[in-house]
């Protein structure tokens, strides 16, 4: 919904008019990037209303996931009309998301339809949001799939998802090459942290080589596990040898008494 801002506080928080009523986006529903002055016509996010006797209570905010799903519908035809469907949003507000897509059309250009055609649909967006950098990421039923595209731009080798845990849960290790790794990762773990509440699996990332160490360091273990085996065997051999030397030797002693 679009307001008009009239003011912010000493506190942070945001005034803004909704055709004629006044409402209040808190400090902490401000992403960290929303700068404005009076007059500025801005997007909001209008959740829960809640009806009291003094005033109604109602939830705005600019930090909600859902005001870019809002943004989203407003700048692209195909997902208002449901020919493209979102089927979840990562969002660190103010510094970036992710938005997972798909369609039933496979003769549609999911991702292009979402940007526009040089990127005019998504800079609209990108400018309400103040700079929030936007990824476009096309949803797949495997998660294989869905987890090497969710961590784009990073180039991915190879997804294995496995269950760990008593709550089964869901982890990708994702193998990249040496110069895709801090790409995959992003700064401050944040790519990897989006695509991971996106795909909603527990992502792991290791480079080839690490996975080749592993690999080397498991073989050793086998090999070490395998010889401790055979020395114990071979010292139970000998034990049992020397017993049976000590007890013919005893025999020995008695007969020569007799």
């Amino acid at each position: 919904m679009s307001a008009n801002v009239r003011k912010t506080d000493e506190k942070g928080n945001l005034y803004v008019d909704i055709n004629g009523l006044e409402a209040i986006v808190p400090q902490k529903e401000l992403s960290p990037t929303d700068k404005f002055v009076q007059g500025d016509r801005i997007k909001i996010f209008i959740g829960e209303v809640e009806e009291a006797t003094k005033f109604t209570k109602t939830f705005v905010s600019r930090k909600s996931e859902e005001l870019l799903r809002g943004l989203l519908e407003l700048e692209v035809p195909e997902i208002y009309e449901g020919i493209i469907e979102i089927k979840n949003i990562a969002r660190e507000a103010g510094s970036r998301s992710k938005v997972a897509v798909y369609s039933d059309d496979k003769n549609l250009d999911v991702k292009g339809a979402c940007i526009g055609r040089n990127g005019m649909r998504i800079q609209t967006i990108i400018d309400e949001l103040q700079g929030e950098k936007i990824d476009i990421v096309l949803w797949n039923e495997d998660v294989k799939e869905f987890v090497k595209n969710a961590l784009n731009p990073a180039q991915v080798l190879s997804v294995e998802v496995v269950e760990e845990g008593e709550d089964n849960l869901k982890v990708a290790k994702v193998v990249v090459a040496e110069n895709q790794l801090s790409l995959a990762i992003g700064k401050k773990g944040q790519n990897s942290r989006l695509a991971a509440r996106l795909c909603g699996v527990k992502i792991d990332i290791h480079t080839k080589s690490d996975e080749a160490a592993e690999s080397d360091e498991d073989e050793l273990e086998e090999g070490s596990a395998f010889q401790d085996t055979l020395d114990e065997r071979e010292n139970a051999e000998k034990n049992s040898d020397s017993f049976e030397v000590e007890e013919s030797a005893f025999a020995g002693l008695g007969e020569d008494k007799e």
